[in-house]
């Protein structure tokens, strides 16, 4: 029987729509039980086309409200636009208080990263592994690095790989022996992930909690929200830190020098627009241009290189939460920590 080469595949793959009508009347035609047939190719297309619609088919672009999902499945959708920047509900630990809500920032295929949606206070920002206090630039929330960076010796400090792969590309490059520069203290306390710092934030669904995110982290999240294929990268040039690109890496230079690639000042899962509190956010990487410097995003989207003792700098500590753990798509777009 002429149907019985007609592959389902020939169905899945849209080959059947392709066809000229005159070729399926051929079919048609060739067939003992035509009915049977067509009606068993319009409940499968049918199906299929349900089941994207409903976001269960392969390559949906949309987790569903009810759905529950773990990294994997986060990491799988290819439109991550209502996925990163989506607020999670349900995240509790010790200095939640200090935390108006959480928001996804990315997702790999075994973690979900949340992070802070605005700076904390000194109130809730640890002290370094010595007991060394934050400094208060005056406010609160502008806070710099000038004297907990005492309490660390650099890259030695960082010897967790699940840490070192936030910044990868140094650590394959040049190790955890090689800096002792100040830069790389100030990395290492945003870093440290002890009980007394950064684990303050890290409650029994986290793997981990940091201080801020790298340079790299945060380009991976970009580039997958706004689907830039890559536009934003980050290279290690050197011990003393990084540069970074916004042309896919055709060039890089130690910060952003055209306006119209910053960062969307509109997102504020990346830029805080509103500086009542602080104007830049500490990111936990190193900047290639000197021994000092840090990464920070600046309120208009920019990433300048300053001093790790900058004054009008604030946190946003990251989360990065247990493999497998799930979450719960609301109606209102956020998600619930089960």
């Amino acid at each position: 029987m002429i149907l019985a080469g007609v592959s389902l595949s020939f169905v899945f793959n849209g080959g059947i729509l392709d066809r000229s009508q005159q070729e399926v009347n051929e079919y048609q035609n060739a067939a003992n039980n035509e009915s049977d047939i067509l009606q068993y190719i319009n409940s499968t297309l049918e199906q299929k086309i349900n089941e994207i619609n409903s976001g269960s088919g392969e390559g949906s672009g949309e987790i569903q409200v009810g759905e529950i999902v773990t990294a994997e499945d986060i990491a799988k959708v290819e439109d991550k636009s209502k996925i990163y920047g989506a607020i999670v509900n349900g995240y509790d630990c010790e200095n939640n208080a200090g935390v108006e809500s959480w928001k996804i920032l990315y997702a790999d295929n075994e973690n979900v990263y949340l992070i802070a949606s605005n700076y904390i206070h000194k109130d809730y920002c640890p002290d370094g592994i010595g007991e060394t206090p934050i400094t208060d630039n005056g406010n609160g929330y502008k806070l710099s690095m000038n004297d907990v960076i005492n309490d660390y010796n650099g890259a030695s400090d960082i010897k967790d790989e699940s840490l070192q792969n936030l910044n990868s590309d140094y650590f394959s490059k040049y190790g955890s022996e090689n800096s002792s520069n100040k830069n790389m203290k100030a990395v290492a306390y945003m870093l440290d992930t002890s009980e007394g710092v950064w684990g303050k934030f890290a409650g029994e669904k986290a793997k981990y909690a940091i201080g801020g995110p790298t340079i790299e982290l945060l380009f991976r999240s970009y580039n997958e929200k706004y689907n830039t294929k890559n536009k934003y990268q980050a290279q290690a040039i050197s011990v003393t830190g990084y540069e970074i690109s916004t042309d896919g890496g055709d060039s890089f230079d130690y910060g952003i020098e055209n306006s119209s690639d910053y960062l969307n000042k509109e997102d504020d899962l990346y830029v805080i627009d509103e500086t009542n509190r602080a104007n830049y956010m500490w990111l936990a990487s190193p900047s290639g241009n000197y021994t000092s410097d840090f990464l920070e995003v600046d309120s208009n989207g920019d990433i300048p290189h300053y001093d790790y003792a900058y004054y009008d700098v604030g946190f946003r500590p990251v989360v990065c939460l247990q493999p497998n753990v799930e979450l719960e798509k609301q109606q209102d777009g956020s998600f619930l920590l089960k």
